[in-house]
């Protein structure tokens, strides 16, 4: 449930979009269209794009650089395609069929032409593969267009944004920049811009940024996932809430459940959570658990957002959801967040995380009304065969790597102790799921609670290992979440987050590199399901459209896996 990250309007104001996915509908959206028109073998073309977006001379980048032609990169593309029935493709063309679905996105150019009534300068930076599909007329609507071709550099090298503030005659610290890749935002911001990762949304913050608070009028078209009249009617009805007008905003922090607040009514703003749009793992995104959950831990004082309502009837907005207080504060989700605290904020941060799993471990679950959540017995050896049965549901590779994994697996969870230690369990447990009070950090909420259950808390630490990041870290730095969160100076090393929960425990940790070694393959499974809702255009929240981004990040979690098993343990997560 993560806002926005706040923008300041500079003096002199420079907006700076991204092409693709910003200032035109989703890329993946006309390459999807593309290859249904043509019959193309989707795996065919994702394995390409894989293998050319992770090399970095790879003819992709040799042609965004201007070093090679459209008809080279098209020669060295198509090879690699075929059809659904097996038949080669031909290069002749290829990238204007390709891109022929790409069409602007309205909102956005409204926000552009806004900029410019309000005296602010405009300006295209993009990787560009083709020419032919930026529209002439309207990029000679902007100030500068800086194309990565004709310029020799391309995003995220950080010449390629300064050459379009050289362009612009201005100061980075001018620029507002939008992009829908997050290495691209962060890049933007180490060369001293503002960034943000465009999803929807963005487009009402940048209005209220150019206008100085100015809002227009709502659009009345339901965003994605929601009915307004509907759920208007049923906070009316059944909360009494005094809604006027019922104002959602996407909150994007979310890869799974889907999050909005809510303005507008009597009751403060809330949150809504709900399942995601399409592909679903068997299971998953229970929000009568979630609710339950969040009741329960509120009434023995867990910090957790105040649950107000469960509705499971999906006449309503199209599926259950749970409504709950929005809670305010400080969460650390990208490497910029984690990079502004001082040492010893970060030291705080990272010992208030520990003590807050260390205390939900030590919940009775009696006391908190749910010792009925799951079944304690059998619980690591139930975690290994759900997520084989996901991972095979959802998988879009024969990673040999996984086959391997699940090899071990498989034998290492016979020789599991027969007795382990029973808790509440959180299931996605890290820093960019909790909420802090930017003074003290002190955790105020814990968030997304939706794969919680009764289980081993030795699996909650281990994912959480897994989910932290170090400077030394190679495979780990593919996996696009929580990338740099407690990589910077003050924040626990995994090797000091693992002590001080022993310490404060006494945990079993003789099975560690089992649990270690799971945690790997569960967020393969788990990414690889977000990747298939991306592609499909049913995922929303910072993961919209970001398939591209997981690259090999599945593989290589399967390899960063294995290197635990074969005796590396924790250090193992550094591979």
């Amino acid at each position: 449930m993560t806002p926005q990250k706040q923008l300041h309007r500079p003096t002199n104001p420079v907006l700076v979009l991204d092409w693709g996915g910003v200032l035109s509908t989703p890329v993946q959206d006309a390459f999807d269209s593309w290859m249904a028109a043509a019959e193309i073998d989707p795996k065919s073309f994702m394995r390409v794009m894989r293998e050319f977006h992770n090399t970095a001379d790879s003819p992709l980048h040799r042609r965004e650089r201007g070093e090679i032609s459209v008809s080279e990169l098209e020669e060295a593309l198509a090879p690699q395609l075929c059809t659904l029935a097996g038949q080669p493709v031909s290069a002749d063309g290829l990238l204007a069929k390709m891109f022929e679905h790409l069409k602007p996105n309205p909102a956005m150019l409204q926000v552009v032409e806004l900029a410019r009534e309000n005296g602010w300068k405009t300006a295209v930076l993009s990787n560009a593969w083709d020419g032919d599909h930026y529209d002439p007329d309207l990029m000679a609507q902007f100030d500068a267009v800086v194309l990565s071709d004709l310029v020799g550099v391309r995003k995220p090298d950080l010449n390629a944004y300064e050459a379009v503030i050289k362009a612009l005659g201005v100061e980075a610290g001018d620029c507002i920049f939008v992009d829908d890749m997050r290495r691209n935002v962060l890049a933007a911001e180490s060369a001293g811009m503002q960034a943000i990762q465009y999803e929807p949304g963005v487009e009402a913050q940048l209005t209220k940024l150019i206008t100085n608070g100015a809002t227009s009028e709502v659009s009345g078209v339901d965003p994605r996932g929601l009915h307004l009249d509907r759920l208007t009617d049923y906070l009316r009805t059944e909360l009494g809430s005094a809604v006027v007008a019922l104002r959602p905003e996407l909150l994007p922090g979310g890869r799974s459940n889907i999050s909005y607040r809510l303005d507008g009514g009597n009751l403060g703003p809330l949150v809504l959570r709900r399942p995601p749009l399409g592909h679903i793992l068997p299971t998953a995104h229970d929000m009568g658990r979630e609710f339950k959950l969040l009741t329960g831990l509120a009434s023995v004082g867990y910090p957790v957002p105040q649950p107000i309502a469960l509705c499971e009837d999906a006449g309503v907005i199209g599926a259950p959801f749970v409504l709950m207080e929005f809670v305010d504060g400080l969460i650390i989700d990208d490497a910029a967040i984690a990079s502004s605290l001082d040492a010893v904020s970060a030291r705080e941060a990272s010992q208030n995380l520990v003590r807050c799993l260390a205390d939900l471990h030590n919940i009775d679950p009696v006391d908190a009304g749910l010792a009925d959540l799951g079944k304690p017995a059998g619980y690591l050896q139930r975690q290994l065969l759900r997520w084989i049965k996901q991972w095979d549901l959802t998988k879009k590779i024969d990673y040999p790597a996984a086959g391997q994994l699940i090899t071990w697996l498989q034998q290492a969870v016979t020789t599991l102790p027969d007795q382990t230690k029973t808790s509440i369990v959180h299931g996605d447990y890290r820093l960019d799921n909790t909420i802090l009070d930017p003074e003290t950090m002190k955790i105020k909420a814990v968030l997304d609670w939706e794969m919680s259950t009764l289980g081993d808390p030795l699996l909650d630490v281990a994912l959480t290992l897994l989910y932290m990041t170090e400077s030394n870290d190679n495979l780990r730095n593919s996996v696009p979440v929580a990338l740099g969160v407690t990589t910077p100076p003050g924040y626990y090393t995994r090797a000091e987050f693992l002590s001080a929960y022993c310490e404060i425990t006494n945990v079993d940790t003789s099975y560690l590199n089992f649990c270690l070694a799971l945690s790997c393959f569960k967020l393969a499974a788990i990414l690889e399901s977000i990747k298939h809702r991306s592609q499909a255009g049913e995922q929303l929240g910072r993961a919209e459209h970001s398939a591209d981004l997981f690259g090999d990040s599945c593989n290589n979690l399967m390899l960063m896996g294995l290197a635990v098993t074969e005796g590396d343990g924790v250090s193992g997560l550094n591979r």
